[in-house]
């Protein structure tokens, strides 16, 4: 275990030699002693990628673990490309999707730097398409938190950067006010990169290489739209789940560029050690080799929580937040960074902790592998001293989901980073418990006669939460997890198995029909009519009321 407070972000195994000497020049190899790791711990978190890869949770993964710019684990496991029994080897070029977003926010920091950008200048002053329009509002700053209201995926299927951010112009910030709120985007981030590069008077690719790649000598970084680039040998074959949720084959060198052209979403392949370097410069306070190329302040910003997130972490007593273009994990509600990184769709996962001078990179050949947010907690358990709470059994006996039906609500209660107890009411507001002499009786923090209450079931196991009496709600039965339900893998095998993921834009007109049920006996019909496109009418019925319609006009 490495000692201290802070959660870990990295770790893997012994160094394998790497085929690329130039990558290795900045990370050389070291036994794990010297950096203050133990082969075991090394070995056991190898293991876990292992078994993955043996039991088929992915194809093929690669895993490298650096501290104190040392390489202690680099080793990769299965296929580069399982029809052709081409084991993966380390050093592998892999498509980073979502990984090339931290550096289209680092060339965004520079440019800041450098005066040609603003963070609060208003989109339309860099895209003329935005001009006149609701989404011309949008400021950069917000583009890069991912607060600019845009949808996730809206306008991916233009057929350049300049026309995919046009279309957002016309289609605007359908999903809340700008500034207000967290969506992950990217069409947000395409929108920021076309501004970026009509700033920079570069297209994307040159304002990368020029911003970021070529000073940080990420010469294995590049973008994949270009079909006779040679580094595309050294890429794996791409890996997805079929309709009976096995692993097949969708994309292999011989297939020319795997993508069209550069986005500011997504694009860039690269390998696990040049993509440390970016890590690394982040981790250095914007200074690479005794260069600076960004400044104090960019790094701030960079690495400021703009917003909780939500999104899924197995670190213990973590939190996700997200900053300008980076992810960031946090201990409890802190908002202190502890940790940063990013990943991609297609199975790629990054995480650096500067305190612990730590970084841990997993690149998998199988698109949406649900082992990125597992291996977190394998490096907690092998890697990490997270000082996660000591949690009193009269606590741990309480932590769990209660359901209101009467109300239908979700009422959540948890353990923070501190070890202090709250009540979530999810999706209204959460509520800190004090404990109290009776230790199924909380008092709400702040709100004096206000107690939440425990019942037992007659095995002892607790079997609902009371809340406070002042509310008049009924009690919240507790949900279990019954363990005859299907595990992570086996949902994503039955969701691929039920339809065809393609996105509506390709279907046309459509219309989808069907019905609904729950436990606490909700239940109701679903109709939903839409041009296949932006513009919808949707009626749901549910048993305890009439219908409800919702049109969207494509705003």
């Amino acid at each position: 275990m490495i000692p201290g407070h802070a959660l870990v972000l990295a770790a893997t195994l012994v160094a394998a030699p790497s085929p690329s000497p130039r990558a290795q020049e900045p990370f050389p190899p070291a036994a794990p002693e010297e950096v203050g790791l133990t082969p075991d711990a090394l070995d056991g978190l190898a293991a876990v990628v292992r078994g993955w890869v043996d039991d088929g949770s992915v194809v093929g993964a690669e895993l490298l673990v650096i501290r104190r710019r040392r390489t202690v684990l680099h080793r990769a496991w299965g296929w580069a490309d399982r029809e052709a029994q081409v084991a993966l080897e380390p050093g592998a070029v892999f498509n980073l999707r979502s990984m090339t977003k931290p550096v289209l926010g680092t060339a965004a920091q520079a440019l800041v730097d450098e005066g040609l950008v603003a963070p609060g200048d208003p989109v339309a002053s860099h895209l003329p398409s935005f001009e006149g329009r609701d989404a011309g509002k949008i400021t950069l700053e917000q583009l890069l938190a991912h607060r600019s209201g845009l949808a996730w995926n809206v306008c991916m299927d233009g057929p350049s950067l300049e026309a995919q951010a046009d279309c957002c112009a016309q289609v605007g910030p359908r999903e809340f006010v700008p500034g207000t709120s967290f969506l992950y985007s990217n069409a947000g981030s395409n929108v920021l990169a076309a501004a970026l590069a009509r700033a920079a008077q570069r297209d994307l690719e040159q304002l990368l290489a020029e911003r970021v790649l070529a000073p940080l000598g990420m010469d294995d970084t590049f973008s994949l739209h270009h079909g006779d680039d040679p580094r595309l040998e050294r890429m794996p074959a791409r890996y997805v789940r079929d309709e009976a949720g096995a692993w097949e084959r969708s994309w292999g060198p011989g297939d020319g560029g795997p993508i069209d052209f550069l986005q500011g979403a997504q694009g860039l392949g690269g390998t696990a050690q040049v993509y440390a370097r970016l890590l690394a410069l982040w981790m250095d306070g914007g200074v690479h080799e005794g260069r600076r190329l960004l400044t104090d302040e960019a790094v701030r910003r960079g690495l400021r929580p703009a917003s909780l997130t939500g999104l899924p972490t197995t670190f213990p007593g973590r939190r996700v937040y997200y900053g300008q273009h980076w992810t960031l994990w946090s201990p409890g509600s802190s908002g202190e960074v502890e940790a940063f990184g990013h990943g991609g769709s297609d199975g790629t996962f990054a995480w650096a902790w500067p305190g612990r001078d730590l970084m841990v990179l997993y690149l998998t050949t199988s698109v949406n592998t649900s082992t990125g947010t597992a291996l977190e907690r394998e490096l907690d358990r092998w890697l990490l001293d997270s000082d996660a709470p000591d949690v009193p059994a009269s606590l741990r006996a309480v932590v769990g989901h209660y359901w209101n039906a009467p109300k239908g609500l979700i009422r959540s209660v948890y353990v923070d980073a501190e070890g202090q107890p709250w009540v979530d009411v999810v999706g209204t507001a959460a509520f800190r418990l004090e404990p109290t002499d009776d230790p199924l009786r909380f008092a709400v923090a702040g709100r004096p006669g206000f107690d939440v209450r425990f019942e037992r079931a007659p095995d002892g196991s607790i079997a609902r939460m009371v809340p406070p009496e002042v509310t008049g709600e009924e009690p919240a039965e507790r949900l279990r997890v019954d363990p005859s339900l299907p595990s992570v893998d086996e949902l994503i095998a039955l969701r691929l198995g039920a339809d065809d993921p393609v996105s509506p834009g390709d279907l046309g007109v459509f219309r989808m029909s069907g019905t609904f049920s729950h436990s606490s006996g909700l239940e109701g019909s679903d109709v939903l009519l839409s041009d296949g496109e932006l513009r919808s009418r949707e009626e749901v019925a549910r048993s305890e009321r009439g219908p409800e319609v919702t049109i969207c006009n494509g705003r």
